[in-house]
């Protein structure tokens, strides 16, 4: 039988007993009633017999009237109680006779036997009854009263005690409790392989001496223009500097899809699974596995985590991305971390931005001796920007059609230029809408418009990064 099954069963034999006991509890109350109402006509007849006797009173001070001697108890009744030695009983008042002594004592020693008769159902009720019912059938051997009940006390090695054999003792002893089965984050942790650091990008030229920055300094300010390989390669830097062995590296973006993209672009040249040793987490997704260093969040994210981790012990190193926003969630961590530094001594602090205010960030994140934290400065682009000034000449303000046909013009003069994919900025997602519209008229099949914004799913901004074979034209917003 199944557990569903017998449980079904078992509440179904518990609704029959109850409504038993309550059936005998009812009909022992209306015998109790009976009984009272038996003896409180005998009283009755009694007074009628005996006026004086049952009209006496008790005065305080005064002893009580000694019956008369031919009154016997023989002659009162067979069912009349025997009288009190060093008590007086005093006589009834008009309507007081259910209040009896007998009746009251009749009362105690009925409930008495209804409590006594329950005990007995429920100590005499079988596992299995005749009818198939499983009756007070439980889980494991109960233990009353320092020894354990078995069915059937003859069997062969039966335990009637509560002591087991020495085997099962030993065995409970050795078996280890919840908190030593829980590994630590050095035994979990996904190994590491050997890397290095991408050639070629400005970040690479500086990176001994930001590892040994990193390993003297609690907090460091990277300051570095768009392209220098920071975002990729600051996280590889802090686990060359011994960090990422006590903790994980918490990398934080401002948006979810530049987490996702980068913990991607990190898991690719480091050769692992996405997970494994790198992973994310945005808002309905978690990409990263229980042993992995290194974990791209939004911040967010990691806002939302010191309500659960006030003290972030999860991590040793924090990296803060892209601060030259400066969002309300970015200051909120930024103040966060500074009094966090003054409770771990083991935590690290990087913050890295392309266009930085370094000097009042340093000063941010002095140390106790008024000591600014070291900044460094990365210069030069991997991919150098030619800026080239389009005028928009308004007819009237009032018509968007004007923007439209400059970006249709600019486009144009693109894919004149050459191979490449287009990337256009604009305020949000109705202008994206409308330019998409609008170059799909005069590009049927020639290019690849994708929109890019906030409100997209994961999987329509993943198309972003997936290479094609046309020509790509993206429309986003800044995110």
């Amino acid at each position: 039988m199944s557990d569903r099954a017998l449980w079904a069963a078992f509440q179904k034999v518990r609704t029959e007993v109850e409504g038993a006991l309550e059936e005998t509890r009812k009909k022992e109350a209306q015998r109790i009633e009976a009984e009272e109402k038996r003896r409180r006509e005998e009283k009755a007849k009694k007074r009628a017999v005996a006026p004086a006797a049952s009209g006496s009173r008790l005065v305080r001070g005064e002893a009580p009237k000694a019956p008369s001697a031919g009154k016997t108890r023989e002659a009162q009744g067979p069912s009349a109680p025997a009288p009190r030695t060093g008590r007086p009983s005093p006589a009834p008042s008009r309507g007081a006779a259910p209040a009896a002594r007998g009746g009251n004592d009749a009362f105690r020693t009925a409930l008495a036997s209804v409590r006594k008769d329950v005990g007995t159902d429920e100590k005499t009720a079988k596992p299995n009854g005749a009818n198939g019912r499983p009756g007070d059938r439980r889980r494991g051997k109960p233990v009353q009263n320092g020894k354990t009940r078995v069915q059937n006390p003859e069997a062969k090695g039966a335990i009637t005690s509560c002591e087991k054999p020495a085997k099962n003792k030993s065995a409970t002893q050795e078996k280890p409790s919840r908190e030593e089965r829980r590994l630590s984050y050095a035994e979990r942790r996904t190994p590491v392989p050997p890397f290095e650091l991408m050639p070629g990008l400005p970040v690479t030229e500086h990176g001994e001496e930001l590892v040994r920055a990193v390993r003297e300094n609690r907090v460091v300010i990277v300051c570095g223009e768009t392209g220098s390989g920071k975002t990729t390669q600051l996280p590889k830097i802090a686990m060359m500097a011994g960090r990422g062995e006590t903790g994980m590296i918490a990398h934080t973006q401002p948006r979810r899809i530049a987490a996702s993209s980068v913990a991607k672009r990190i898991a690719e040249e480091l050769k692992t699974n996405l997970g494994d040793v790198v992973g994310y987490k945005v808002r309905f997704t978690d990409k990263t596995h229980s042993g992995a260093t290194i974990k791209l969040m939004t911040d967010g994210i990691l806002l939302a985590e010191t309500q659960t981790d006030p003290l972030l012990r999860a991590y040793d190193t924090v990296i803060i991305d892209e601060a030259h926003e400066r969002s309300i969630n970015i200051d909120f961590l930024l103040g966060y971390l500074k009094r966090l530094l003054t409770k771990r001594a083991d935590l690290k602090v990087i913050v890295t931005s392309a266009t930085i205010d370094a000097e009042r960030f340093a000063q941010h994140f002095a140390d106790e001796n008024g000591k600014p934290a070291p900044i460094f400065n990365i210069s030069g682009r991997t991919y150098p920007v030619e800026i080239r000034w389009r005028p928009l000449d308004d007819v009237d303000e009032a018509d968007d059609r004007t923007m439209l046909e400059a970006i249709e013009n600019a486009v144009s003069e693109l894919e004149m230029a050459g191979r490449g994919d287009i990337l256009v900025f604009l305020p949000g997602e109705r202008e994206i809408r409308e330019t998409e519209e609008f170059l799909r008229k005069t590009r049927v099949g020639k290019v690849e418009i994708l929109p890019l914004f906030a409100r997209l799913s994961a999987s329509d901004q993943e198309k972003v990064f997936k290479p094609a074979g046309l020509r790509r034209i993206v429309l986003a917003t800044n995110v």
